[in-house]
């Protein structure tokens, strides 16, 4: 909790959005002390009601993820969050760390957008590249989660599958024209 504290103040102090993802309810009751103005859900956490309810009283925009849950798990979340809104983000993601190219399985977006249509799609990505996420953006994705670390050589849980600040620039730099290109 002292490590969020310091990074939701130092976000705020560079004029950064910062959120987070509860995996408990005591969590929810501790980010919104920190004024947090949207939350994830991971897919581990998608069955958790108890979790989702909670986070959706508080009315503020939540993306979920999709990774390790069935078609049924993630339409009895967004059942769940309807009762309080629908500013949902529903991410397509595959859990598997890094995740292979070959078995990003990027159709399952069309299926997503088919299936939730009264709600956005977008990609949370963990292949150690950007190449998926640049092939997804000709599927309308609204949003591309990816790890992120400051240096090649760093060492994390999810350094293997993160991207360094070059990738990162080529990545928004490869969103924003084919978005151009689409619209």
């Amino acid at each position: 909790r002292k490590w969020h504290t310091k990074l939701f103040e130092y976000a705020k102090s560079i004029g950064i959005e910062i959120f987070s993802s509860p995996f408990d309810e005591d969590s929810v009751d501790f980010l919104e002390s920190l004024n947090c103005p949207k939350y994830k859900i991971a897919s581990f956490e998608m069955t958790d009601l108890n979790l989702v309810r909670k986070v959706s009283k508080t009315r503020k925009p939540i993306i979920i993820s999709t990774g390790m849950a069935t078609i049924n798990e993630v339409k009895n979340a967004i059942k769940e969050i309807n009762k309080f809104h629908n500013k949902i983000i529903i991410l397509h993601c595959v859990s598997s760390y890094p995740t292979k190219l070959e078995d990003t399985n990027l159709n399952r977006i069309l299926e997503l957008k088919s299936i939730f249509k009264k709600n956005l799609i977008g990609l949370s990505d963990h292949t150690n590249d950007i190449i998926s996420s640049i092939i997804a953006m000709p599927l309308k994705i609204v949003v591309i989660e990816k790890h992120f670390k400051l240096h090649e050589k760093d060492k994390s849980p999810d350094s293997s599958f993160s991207i360094v600040p070059i990738q990162l620039k080529k990545l928004k730099k490869y969103t924003l024209s084919i978005h151009k290109s689409i619209l």
